[in-house]
């Protein structure tokens, strides 16, 4: 690696870099549109867009993705949520006559685990780590199987009373 020192205010010294910038900025801009969420979650909606292009490939690497270059696996982006699209968060509290889960926001994948999903309560204005929720579309979109089937299973008497 070369390190190289630009001259500061000059944009040509750092176009690709200010290229790919404005790229994912006019996506976080068309998720937070599309999603209606608050626009203060554009940090999450810039992970959820760096994380995608770590997805998919680029010439730079020889039609590769980054993913697979760190892990050495191909991703799998079959089935990939839509940000911001509405969940069912499970929860344990309460009485069997009470809901047993919340609607709120997919706003990502956790960093630490891909089983565990960020999401947005739009009442709270706050944002936790889930492993219990439920796509409002179905549950095909979940990226790993063996974890959908499981939760599938748990909630199979929600989905078919």
């Amino acid at each position: 690696m070369e390190c190289r020192l630009t001259t500061h205010d000059i944009l040509q010294h750092n176009g690709v870099v200010e290229l790919l910038n404005q790229c994912i900025m006019e996506h976080v801009h068309a998720c937070l549109i599309q999603s209606e969420l608050p626009k203060a979650l554009w940090a999450e909606a810039t992970n959820f867009i760096i994380w995608v292009k770590n997805c998919t490939t680029t010439k730079v690497l020889g039609n590769v993705t980054s993913h697979k270059r760190l892990t050495g696996q191909k991703p799998n982006l079959a089935g990939l949520p839509e940000w911001g699209q509405q969940v069912w968060v499970h929860h344990r509290e309460g009485s069997k006559l009470e809901a047993c889960a919340w609607p709120a926001h997919w706003v990502g994948f956790d960093s630490g685990s891909m089983h565990a999903h960020h999401i947005y309560w739009p009442r709270a204005h706050s944002i936790t780590t889930e492993q219990d929720i439920r796509f409002t579309a179905n549950f095909t979109q979940c990226t790993h199987q063996h974890h959908c089937s499981e939760v599938q299973g748990r909630w199979q008497h929600l989905l078919h009373p």
